[in-house]
């Protein structure tokens, strides 16, 4: 086995995080750093890592000298922390490594474009209510049962399997599940063969009608979800009907009751910022989403059409190369699905360090944007004021976008404020 001290280069990242909480709870000396804890030491994930027994330092601070540091693609070779390092792991080797190390009964691995966050948390939830001890590893906070995206047990180990880096191609689960197939971090010609190559390997395949068709064309049998025509939990959004069924297909796969199921499912929390009502009464609600492709932006848009009121959407681009590749396609969206009384408000893109072509801005998105009032503005602060004078006149808002944390708490603030209100 490795190196028993492990040292999270970006410990803050939605993958980089569960993985150290679930090393920190096999019994590993975890440790790491991230350049968003060092802007804000006030970031209430930094005291729950440290009260699970995780130290974290400030970057190049030299905690990973004589660790193995565990880096995503997303950190350069460069970066200060990986020079002390004893040796270098990507994060997705350091994932196989760890099932490696516990040996669960079985591995359920959740793909696709879309919905496999929230899926993967309702396989995980299905399981810990129908008694299977289960480890969970998703890129989403689950309320109740795993806050920071991880879940240790010595059950069946459901895991959320990330496609953007490639790395997806390195497991080989007893249960595949594939959510749905567009166009993303990758071209549509490649997420094709990466998720069939994913299929490929798996023993059992259960897949959506939407990504049905790949694996029919590559000859592999599958077991395709029906979404139900009542819904089984009471979450927004026809997707999570898709995500429901996939879920429960799932459990049965994994020898449990399609009652015990769907009846784990009737009180399920949700994950935290997917479409996740913070506030909500007759005139005014506040929503927090993660939706940042053209495809999840329609999808949350769609879904939010059944408040039945006027939308501001504060929309933050989560990257320099999405935005440049999705410009036409976001413009396209909220065009299509907001109303003239409706309000598009943007913010500057999210900024993760690194080399990035900085020449592309937000302002690319709104060029393309044709119908709904549409403006720019330069930081949160300002997105807030203009969001309170929406709330002030009635209607719903939503915060949206990927990657920073101070989204989830601009849409906290909101609903605070409103709150005190009321």
């Amino acid at each position: 086995m490795f190196n028993k001290k492990l040292y999270f280069v970006g410990i803050g990242g939605s993958g980089m995080m569960p993985l150290a909480l679930l090393y920190a709870s096999a019994g590993f000396e975890v440790s790491g750093s991230d350049r968003s804890f060092d802007k804000d030491p006030s970031d209430e994930r930094l005291s729950l890592l440290k009260q699970n027994g995780i130290s974290v330092f400030r970057e190049g601070q030299g905690g990973s000298v004589g660790a193995c540091a565990v880096v995503s693609t997303a950190i350069e070779s460069s970066h200060p922390d990986i020079a002390g390092a004893l040796s270098i792991e990507h994060r997705s080797l350091a994932l196989k490594n760890l099932l490696k190390e516990l040996r669960p009964s079985e591995t359920i691995m959740v793909a696709g474009s879309s919905g496999k966050t929230t899926t993967t948390a309702m396989i995980g939830w299905i399981l810990e209510r129908c008694g299977y001890d289960p480890l969970i590893y998703l890129g989403g906070e689950l309320n109740g049962i795993a806050p920071l995206g991880a879940r240790f047990g010595r059950g069946i180990a459901v895991l959320e399997i990330d496609e953007s880096d490639g790395s997806i191609e390195k497991f080989s689960p007893d249960i595949g599940v594939l959510t749905s197939i567009s166009e993303d971090h990758k071209p549509l010609n490649e997420i094709e063969l990466l998720f069939s190559n994913f299929m490929s390997k798996s023993k059992k395949r259960i897949v959506s009608k939407n990504a049905e068709y790949l694996l029919r064309k590559n000859g592999l049998n599958c077991e395709t979800a029906d979404e139900f025509a009542i819904p089984v939990s009471g979450l927004l959004g026809g997707f999570n009907r898709v995500n429901e069924a996939l879920a429960v297909r799932t459990a049965m796969c994994a020898g449990i009751t399609e009652a015990c199921a769907k009846n784990a499912l009737k009180d399920f929390p949700g994950v935290a910022r997917r479409l996740q009502i913070l506030f909500r009464d007759s005139q005014r609600a506040v929503i927090d989403d993660f939706a940042h492709n053209p495809e999840k932006v329609a999808a949350s848009l769609l879904a939010l059409r059944k408040l039945e009121m006027r939308l501001m959407v504060i929309f933050q681009p989560h990257g320099y190369g999405p935005t440049k590749m999705h410009a036409k396609g976001f413009g396209k969206v909220f065009s299509e699905m907001l109303l003239d009384k409706d309000r598009l408000v943007m913010l500057p893109i999210f900024d993760a360090g690194g080399t990035a072509d900085r020449s592309v801005k937000s302002e690319m998105i709104i060029e393309n944007v044709k119908g709904p009032d549409c403006i720019s503005v330069k930081d949160k602060d300002e997105a807030y004021s203009k969001g309170i004078e929406f709330l002030n006149a009635g209607g719903a808002l939503v915060v949206m976008g990927a990657r920073d944390h101070g989204l989830k708490k601009l849409a906290l603030k909101f609903a605070r404020k409103i709150k005190l209100e009321v």
